[in-house]
């Protein structure tokens, strides 16, 4: 049986501002409520990660701090969980945005990351 690797190592973290700014710019959609993926496929050459993921939460719809922390927690959690859904692609970035103000769990979060996940893992961009 292959094992999963449910990990997720900070080398897969999307930080830097301006590839984050460049994934919401420039980068194909894919929603499914409660959650919306910005993808962009990435212009370094010789890509040598599969894949970079950011989480966020607005401002607008979590007005506190512990609010928004634990939203992109819920978020982390369940791309970390589906992963290997889009494990086969190499060299993307997304980002993964909350999109309703209401009460997350993470079932639905999870639900609807699975859905995305194979949306983007059947597209070809």
């Amino acid at each position: 049986m292959k094992d999963v690797d449910y990990s997720l190592p900070r080398r897969k973290i999307l930080k830097n501002k301006l590839e984050v700014t460049d994934v919401f710019v420039n980068g194909q959609t894919f929603t499914n409520y409660p959650l919306k993926i910005f993808l962009l496929p990435s212009s370094q050459d010789g890509i040598s990660f599969s894949y970079k993921v950011g989480f966020a939460a607005p401002k607008k719809k979590y007005r506190h701090a512990f609010q928004r922390n634990r939203v992109k927690r819920l978020l982390r959690e369940a791309f970390r969980l589906e992963q290997n859904l889009i494990s086969h692609h190499f060299g993307i970035h997304l980002v993964v945005l909350a999109i309703s103000s209401g009460e997350l769990s993470l079932d639905k979060v999870r639900a609807s990351m699975r859905e995305l996940l194979e949306q983007i893992g059947q597209s070809e961009f």
